[in-house]
Parts: C-alpha cells; structure tokens; sequence
C-alpha cells in the first residue's frame, strides 16, 4: 500500500510520475506483497521524454538565499550571545542598505553548546538557551 501511495505524492496525475527524463506510466501496474517488508511492482512502463523538463515548486521568483554555518567555543562568546547576534543583524544591515532595496530577513539557529565542543555540560555563565 506505502509504495503505490508514493506514486500518488505530489503528483496531478493518479497514473504518472512525472520526472524530468520521461513519465512512469502505472496504470498497468501490479502490487504483490513478497514478504512483511517487500513488494513486486510488475506492469508500469517507462516512457521517455523527448525534452527534459524540470518540476519547480513555487509560484514566483522571491530572491536569494545565503546560509551561513558558523561555531564558537569561546566561553565569552556563548555567554554574550544574546548581544552578538542583534549586533550582527545591525552590522549586516548597515552593509546591504546602499544594494538592497528589497525587504530581507535574517534568521538565527543558536544550536547546542557541545556543536563544536564537548562539553561537560552548559558553562555556568551561559544565558543563551541553544536547541
């Protein structure tokens, strides 16, 4: 049942999959339960594409998205974290301000103390809460 039910996600069409080389075509196709944990799938046929194409999720361009990965160990830093990170935001935004002229966000994920250093555990002068 999962495996026919995954042919179904995302999909417009209950009897193809559309991928970017062609069209599974399922409408022929038979689920047999080999065991608790497999399945055959016998009678789907492949058809394939004469231009590829590619599936794109949304609506409309919106911009551009940066990631950046950074960690600490200095005691210090994690313990002023609650005032680094409103500084960083005004520093990037004071940057930016001149060549951009849309609206962005930044976000924040302040992850555990031990993701760079293991810790015996949480120095007790840390104020951040990490998740």
């Amino acid at each position: 049942m999962s495996v026919a039910a995954h042919s179904l996600y995302e999909q417009g069409d209950p009897y193809r999959v559309f991928e970017p080389e062609g069209v599974l075509n399922t409408e022929s196709a038979r689920y047999e339960s080999v065991d608790e944990h497999r399945c055959r799938i016998t009678g789907a046929r492949w058809e394939p594409a004469t231009r590829f194409t590619v599936k794109i999720e949304g609506a409309a361009r919106v911009g551009e998205r940066a990631v950046l990965l950074a960690g600490c160990a200095d005691p210090k830093a994690i313990a002023a974290m609650h005032e680094i990170l409103p500084a960083v935001e005004k520093t990037v935004r004071e940057l930016v301000s001149e060549s951009v002229r849309s609206p962005f966000a930044l976000y924040y994920r302040v992850y555990g103390i031990n993701g760079v250093f293991e810790w015996q555990g949480p120095p007790p002068y840390c104020r951040v809460k990490c998740s």
